[in-house]
């Protein structure tokens, strides 16, 4: 797992951002930041490492909060579920438990021919399908990952195998607030209120990708959060 910091200092507030599949820090780094310190973990992969070091960066802040994205929400919560009271709030985004599946998450045939035919071309369509079309694409465009094929295929494959291991789900939800974007293209919007059933959701206008809704950090735990 890579960890990058987007906001270093001394302050007493940190926000722990486990991102998505196949991405790092940089499409993050349009929205401004203030009154927090904001750490993003990417690249899941075997083996899967740096559990102690983010734990390690937790325990230094008075007040923590922990968002997690599309795949993020499955490793955020095996990497927390021992101890989710460290975070002050906890916050999926457009993800669930059991990532790969037909009916809790991503299409099983959906995520099968991704990991078997991911080359540029396809990997292009994956981003405009988890953007809004017209509107967020183009500012995502000058912000890309910078990952290369190869990395994002083999994360890929390591969240194949992890799923797989755990296909009943790793768990009771860590997460107090769950966040669905009914224009979510990547994992059902359906799928998503399916696994959470009763558990209380806030439901967005928005696609996989609802990020650039919010220009600030701090304007987007508000909106994700209230």
């Amino acid at each position: 797992m890579k960890i990058e910091w987007l906001r270093q200092s001394d302050g007493a507030s940190l926000i722990v951002f486990f991102n998505g599949w196949g991405m790092d820090a940089t499409p993050l780094r349009p929205l401004t930041v203030d009154a927090h310190d904001v750490v993003v973990c990417s690249e899941y992969c075997h083996p899967f490492g740096g559990i102690e070091e983010i734990e390690r960066i937790v325990v230094r802040y008075e007040r923590r909060l922990l968002i997690c994205w599309s795949m993020g929400v499955y490793f955020g919560q095996i990497c927390f579920q021992s101890n989710p009271l460290v975070f002050d709030t906890t916050i999926a985004v457009n993800g669930t438990l059991i990532p790969i599946d037909d009916d809790n998450g991503i299409p099983v045939q959906t995520f099968q021919a991704t990991l078997a035919n991911l080359n540029t071309q396809s990997r292009e369509k994956f981003y405009r399908r988890m953007c809004r079309p017209g509107g967020d694409f183009p500012l995502f465009t000058q912000n890309k990952p910078r990952r290369s094929i190869a990395s994002q295929h083999s994360e890929l494959a390591f969240i194949d195998e992890a799923a797989t291991a755990s296909a009943g789900g790793p768990g009771d939800s860590i997460y107090m607030n769950i966040v669905i974007a009914e224009g979510d293209l990547v994992i059902p919007a359906a799928n998503q209120h399916r696994f959470w059933g009763r558990q209380a959701t806030k439901t967005i206008q928005g696609p996989h990708f609802p990020f650039y809704s919010w220009q600030s950090w701090e304007g987007l735990v508000a909106g994700l959060s209230s």
